[in-house]
């Protein structure tokens, strides 16, 4: 029986970027923020604010990025000019005198509620490892998931992380593949703490059983009679970091099979649309965790004010994309043969926002930000008059601040201002049936601004087709900060 209960509780996240300290750092106390803004833990066990750094990260490696220094922080969420929050590995920020300082958005560029912070993304095409810890024998999770590695690659959701880029406006790309798997029997017990993780991951690279790849990402997938005794399922459901094996930097991961904690790392407990609810469950951690290896690989590069990742904005957001399978369960997303509930990923674009996909085989292109309608100014192609009741209106954006007629979507900020009724304004390709979905809703004398994806028309001029569903007139204004094709 399949039993779906959306679980949307707050609290810490699957783990974001584990950034180990150093001796030092170990021995002071931290103060954490818990996410907020994401969900963890579905049953609300979240461990408390202000643990020891010593009880939420490993004594090794060293750290792969930031000095010792920790301070008093301000209120969560806030910085200034002696420090500021950065991931600490399980879903939370950590304040720091030395942290890193935001490179992009600056004062000509829009902010997407995340920032970039000067570090390194994972470039070229990323390769998926797993290790399967403990007993796996006849479970088809080691197929399911295998499916799932070898489908999200050139996905549209995987898509959304093409929308980030480092210091050399150089982008993640839409390209995964696997790389193999191989088994560990117990050969550390079948009670884990961080630095076993890394050990698991460094005995497999060094005797040969997986190769050592800069670009990969190491998986330990732990069975569920496996502990991972530093908080999984109670204060997280997998972590992701780096650390260098051989001298070579690359990634690695822990994600233990949900069934140990159903109704604290799964969604919808009890939901198995390829018929595995662990290996199910364990397809969206996973893909939290990915996301946030190939985007925030040292801990210093993309997360927001409170140090929070992509994975952990959209943390258990599955969106409104669910659909029914053939078993009785519920998925979101199609990749390869196989469906799956995955929560949503981060947009770095309009605004910022959760989706489950963007359109493949487009890449995000960031302009100042800059005004293409107003019509409150004279009357002409893209300015007045004010918008009428159930007017149908298009604007022509190509060749406007810097939109190329090749450009596919526009990411925007729609305002509205000085309505005479309430209604609605909906936004479509021109090239499309007129009026679409609701993009905005305002009620009489409001002024009210929303962020948007917009589709252009495909013929070269960029058109966007916008029908007033009011009784009243509307002045309508467009800005654009990026666009994809």
């Amino acid at each position: 029986m399949h039993r779906h209960l959306l679980v949307v509780a707050l609290g810490f996240g699957c783990l974001a970027t584990l950034v180990m300290p150093t001796a030092a750092a170990r021995a002071a106390t931290v103060t954490t923020a818990s996410a907020s803004s994401a969900t963890a833990a579905g049953s609300g066990t979240a461990a408390p604010s202000g643990t020891t750094a010593s009880s939420a990260v490993p004594a090794t490696p060293a750290s792969p990025g930031y000095p010792t220094l920790w301070g008093a922080p301000p209120a969560p969420g806030g910085h200034d000019a002696g420090g500021g929050w950065v991931p600490d590995g399980k879903g939370r920020g950590v304040y720091r005198l030395d942290a890193p300082a935001i490179r992009v958005p600056g004062a000509t560029v829009s902010s997407n509620g995340i920032s970039y912070h000067g570090g390194a993304v994972m470039l070229g095409t990323t390769h998926v490892y797993f290790i399967w810890y403990g007993n796996w024998a006849s479970n088809s999770a080691t197929t399911i998931l295998a499916d799932w590695a070898k489908s999200l690659g050139g996905s549209s959701y995987f898509n959304i992380n093409t929308t980030y880029y480092d210091g050399s406006n150089r982008f993640v790309s839409n390209s995964v593949t696997f790389g193999g798997a191989v088994f560990d029997n117990y050969s550390l017990g079948s009670s884990l703490d961080d630095n076993s993780i890394y050990a698991i991951v460094a005995t497999a690279i060094g005797n040969g059983s997986l190769p050592l790849d800069a670009n990969g990402v190491y998986f330990v997938l732990t069975s569920a009679d496996v502990a991972e005794t530093t908080g999984f399922c109670t204060s997280y459901c997998g972590w992701h970091t780096s650390a260098a094996f051989n001298n070579v930097s690359s990634q690695f991961a822990f994600v233990g099979n949900t069934l140990r904690c159903p109704f604290a790392c799964e969604g919808s407990p009890g939901n198995d649309p390829n018929g595995n609810e662990g290996a199910d469950a364990m397809a969206s951690i996973m893909t939290h965790e990915l996301d946030e290896s190939v985007t925030d690989p040292n801990g210093d590069a993309w997360y927001n004010s409170s140090g929070y990742e992509v994975g952990d904005l959209c943390n258990f957001n599955y969106g409104s994309n669910v659909y029914g399978t053939a078993n009785g369960s519920i998925a979101n997303v199609q990749l390869g043969p196989r469906n799956f509930l995955l929560q949503e990923d981060w947009v770095n674009a309009g605004g910022g926002h959760c989706a489950i996909g963007l359109p493949q085989n487009t890449h995000f292109y960031t302009v100042p930000p800059c005004r293409l309608v107003d019509t409150r100014l004279p009357a002409g192609p893209n300015g007045g008059p004010i918008l009428q009741p159930g007017q149908d209106r298009t604007f022509a954006l190509a060749g406007a601040c810097g939109i190329p007629a090749t450009a596919k979507s526009l990411s925007v900020n729609v305002t509205l201002t000085q309505p005479a009724q309430g209604g609605n304004l909906a936004l479509s390709a021109a090239d499309q049936q007129p009026g679409g979905t609701s993009v905005i809703n305002f009620v009489a004398g409001q002024t009210i601004a929303n962020s948007a994806i917009l589709r252009l028309s495909g013929e070269g001029s960029g058109s966007i087709a916008v029908q007033a569903g009011t009784l009243g007139t509307v002045q309508f204004i467009l800005d654009v900060n990026g666009y994809f094709q």
